[in-house]
């Protein structure tokens, strides 16, 4: 297993244990849907949605089960009710954002009040020590902004 399976592993067993079944996820940034979808299934999601400014990934990610969205996250609101979702996830995005405020007050608006944002960052937004994953930086949607 390489050091980016090694991660991922890691990283749906933290979840699996640290969040159950939710109504409806986002993925931001979720490319192909790959891990949106692992996701997914780890938290049992009934509503699964993905943003991404790459049409070409989220065609790929469609056909995978993910409901995407053409959405440039430094400027485009995005197209969803005030708190919508139950979880909402942003696996090493933030550091390619000119704007990441704008993207964290998008998750703050459509985020419940009970939900929760998983943010990840390389090299730090995951701590994996003796195969035991932490988080590092995770928030309720009162804690966000």
């Amino acid at each position: 297993m390489n050091d980016y399976s090694s991660k991922i592993s890691a990283v749906l067993k933290m979840i699996a244990k640290h969040v159950h079944k939710v109504r409806s996820y986002l993925d931001l940034g979720c490319s192909d849907g790959s891990l949106t979808i692992l996701v997914a299934r780890a938290v049992n999601a009934d509503r699964v949605f993905g943003i991404d400014v790459d049409s070409r990934a989220l065609q790929e990610a469609f056909r995978k089960g993910v409901r995407p969205v053409l959405c440039d996250l430094n400027t485009d609101s995005f197209p969803f009710c005030d708190e919508e979702f139950d979880f909402i996830t942003a696996f090493d995005v933030i550091e390619h954002l000119s704007n990441p405020d704008y993207m964290l007050r998008e998750v703050h608006r459509c985020l419940r009040k009970d939900g929760l944002f998983l943010l990840s960052i390389p090299k730090c937004g995951f701590v994996v020590q003796q195969g035991t994953p932490t988080f590092r930086a995770s928030h309720t949607r009162d804690r966000l902004v």
